[in-house]
């Protein structure tokens, strides 16, 4: 404990006049308040190595809770968060999984606190991590509420695993990311979601079991993702998904045992395994004309829903994420989608 409270105070030395473009920098004791609490709620489980699991974890404690009674008297805005994200990240500490597991859980809490507090206000957020020179493994883990994410440059496994888990989202976006389980589990357990997209991202069961169990989720816009095991067992136990399109997938077993997905469109798809299987009960997707692989007519298609969902602007290299109203105002259409499937 020693160590990682060195390396916190170091890094957060080093966000000392740091200034986020077209945010209002607030004083530094939201964030020292966030990083208080944190330390509190690790010091209330550095004894208990006996849990192994993220599923032993939220049934022994209820992190969102816990945080937001520990945090009932504080205000923090985007820009702590974000802050926060890069305190700890700094501050990794490698063989470490129980605390890296706290960490994400906390950091999952507390964007699910800010989105309903801000909602609560007929506010949106915007959340962008750039995760240059850090590391975060468990990343936004098990977040129940959420507005726009997206994550840029990071290294880590579980990164947004179990995100928007019996919630919401409007949408996931993550570029230049590698590591294991990245995506794993998105919109999971009646949530509903608007989008998800990736571009470039390397590792193993990447984006896997997303939209099971009543998860409902509108699009997965997907572009140069290498690994093994990607994009497998959508929209599972009465789940659905209704546009998934991918673009230059070279992976072992991708989008393999597929249920409850409308429309799905892959360009240049390769590897062994790809679509290798589906449920007999997935009717509309075994439809020809809605599975569109590696056909000429793919392309065009892929295209406009890269543009409709947004990976080709929010997602291309000449977009600046720093800019959060022209984002909120991009993705406002399907911030209205979502809420008004959740009137439902």
């Amino acid at each position: 404990m020693t160590q990682t409270q060195t390396n916190t105070n170091l890094a957060l030395k080093k966000l000392k006049g740091i200034k986020s473009k077209g945010v209002k920098v607030k004083s530094k004791s939201s964030l020292e308040k966030l990083l208080e609490v944190h330390k509190t709620f690790m010091d209330e489980f550095k004894t208990a190595a006996w849990i192994s699991s993220i599923g032993a974890l939220r049934t022994y404690f209820n992190t969102i809770g816990f945080a937001n009674y520990q945090l009932r008297d504080c205000e923090f805005s985007e820009f702590d968060l974000e802050s926060f994200i890069q305190v700890i990240g700094s501050s990794y500490i490698p063989n470490s999984d129980l605390q890296s597991r706290f960490n994400g859980a906390y950091s999952g809490a507390l964007l699910s606190i800010l989105t309903e507090r801000n909602k609560e206000q007929n506010k949106r957020n915007f959340i962008y991590i750039d995760g240059t020179n850090i590391k975060f493994d468990n990343l936004f883990l098990e977040t129940k509420h959420a507005d726009v994410v997206i994550v840029n440059d990071l290294s880590g496994n579980d990164i947004c695993s179990q995100f928007a888990l019996g919630g919401s989202a409007t949408l996931l976006g993550g570029m230049y990311l590698s590591g294991n389980s990245i995506f794993h589990c998105v919109g999971n357990c009646d949530s509903v979601v608007g989008a998800v997209i990736g571009k470039v991202i390397y590792g193993t069961n990447l984006l896997n079991s997303n939209f099971t169990r009543g998860g409902l989720g509108t699009a997965v816009v997907l572009d140069d993702i290498y690994g093994s095991h990607v994009g497998n067992h959508f929209a599972w136990a009465g789940g659905y998904l209704g546009v998934l399109a991918a673009r230059t997938v070279d992976s072992y077993r991708c989008f393999d045992n597929l249920c409850n997905v409308k429309k799905i469109i892959g360009v240049d798809i390769e590897g062994r395994g790809k679509f290798g299987k589906s449920d007999g009960r997935l009717r509309r997707t075994n439809r020809k004309h809605n599975k569109h692989i590696n056909l000429k007519r793919a392309e065009p298609m892929f295209e406009y829903y890269a543009d409709k969902y947004l990976l080709n602007t929010l997602l291309s290299l000449g977009f600046d994420l720093n800019d959060r109203d022209q984002v909120l105002e991009l993705t406002q259409p399907l911030y209205n989608h979502v809420r008004r499937k959740l009137k439902k």
